[in-house]
């Protein structure tokens, strides 16, 4: 049974890129830029100068996995019989004198650009990243369908597979059975087709489906969000696990605009109203405090932070006040990201209460308590590798 209410809407369209990029990224929808990242990197380069260059492919046909120089597979793409695919390979050397410079360098924030190149009736299965994505496509065509964050309920996580809960057990929307997934039906698809020189910006958190409609040769960039952009997405229908809330929020968020703790609590706590959120960071916060009581103590830093709580209320580094505040943070923690529902965090959070016990934990101990998380998060962010983001 196909989807006979599969009718998506069509993502705006600019011609030509936006006057500011910043401002068109942080209105956090997506949008096609027409034309606008003309490239000098085309397959007929690939196969020129990538003799050399070994790249790990896939037979999507069969499933089959295998090697070959990029200029072998630029030659192979159109095998009968055969779906070539090669997926977010990052840029080899050889080839990064050919990027598009204007307009994508103007555009902030982005990392590292990965290589995607593969053949006609490719397909990437329903999923959603964790971080912004700007994707230049420089030869063929390609059509997206997505949706936005939430509609995550809709859209039938999946939760037991291998694949990983930013996976949709619905392989393609279009072809989607309204008998085993009746509340897909709630949902709203939106859907591009790229054509050589688009550029396309998906915010973090977007679902999408990819297919390959003529043999394609495509660049992305991946980079984080910041605690502004993430205020429109309910983050409880994006992360479902405790596990995925703790280590997501933590390394995939840009922090860099934090000068002190004092801002980390008027912009998380105080000012960001996302409970879930400001949990997250009180238990990164606890870890990062700890550690930097155990460094200043003479104690080792592979210990544990709840073996390094036990030996620093051992040796009477902590008060019974600063055992309490942490007891809390872990608790609010608990609340937060355990049961994963609305009701539950805001019974159990009090921004208010939470500005007070972390300036105080300032003031006593003389800490930075998110100098440390600023700069694991700086050093997680600027070596994003392929499949970071995903798992």
């Amino acid at each position: 049974m196909t989807n006979a209410l599969f009718k998506p809407r069509r993502v705006r369209e600019l011609k030509g890129p936006p006057r500011d990029w910043r401002r068109a990224f942080a209105a956090n929808q997506p949008f096609v830029a027409r034309g606008a990242a003309p490239s000098r990197l085309t397959t007929k380069v690939i196969e020129r100068v990538g003799t050399a260059t070994q790249v790990i492919v896939k037979n999507l046909a069969d499933g089959t996995k295998g090697e070959a120089s990029l200029s072998e597979l630029v030659r192979c793409l159109d095998e009968e019989g055969a779906i070539w695919y090669l997926a977010q390979q990052p840029v080899p050397q050889c080839l990064t004198r050919y990027l598009p410079k204007v307009p994508v360098a103007k555009a902030p924030g982005l990392l590292k650009p990965n290589l995607w190149l593969g053949a006609a009736k490719a397909h990437t299965a329903l999923h959603h990243d964790h971080m912004h994505n700007l994707v230049v496509q420089l030869e063929g065509v390609k059509r997206f369908t997505i949706f936005a964050p939430q509609d995550s309920p809709y859209l039938a996580r999946d939760t037991e597979g291998k694949r990983g809960v930013n996976y949709s057990r619905i392989h393609t929307p279009s072809e989607v059975d309204l008998a085993q997934f009746p509340e897909y039906r709630w949902s709203t698809p939106y859907i591009v087709e790229l054509r050589p020189n688009d550029v396309f910006f998906m915010p973090a958190y977007w679902w999408h489906e990819v297919l390959t409609l003529k043999s394609a040769l495509m660049l992305n960039y991946w980079w984080p969000a910041t605690l502004r952009e993430l205020r429109g997405v309910d983050l409880l229908t994006v992360l479902p696990t405790p596990d995925s809330a703790r280590r997501l929020m933590v390394k995939h968020v840009n922090l860099s605009h934090l000068k002190s703790d004092h801002d980390l609590v008027d912009e998380l706590i105080s000012g960001h109203r996302q409970p879930l959120l400001a949990a997250v960071f009180l238990s990164a916060l606890r870890d990062e405090l700890l550690s930097e009581l155990g460094a200043k103590h003479g104690l080792p830093p592979e210990l544990l932070p709840e073996t390094l709580e036990a030996v620093l209320l051992d040796r009477h580094h902590l008060s019974p006040d600063d055992a309490k505040v942490l007891k809390q943070m872990q608790i609010a923690l608990t609340y937060a990201i355990a049961p994963l529902t609305p009701m539950k965090i805001k019974a159990q959070f009090d921004a208010a209460k939470w500005s007070a016990a972390l300036r105080l934990l300032h003031d006593q101990h003389r800490v930075a308590l998110t100098r440390r998380l600023i700069q694991n998060n700086a050093l997680w962010l600027s070596d994003i590798q392929p499949n970071a983001y995903l798992s």
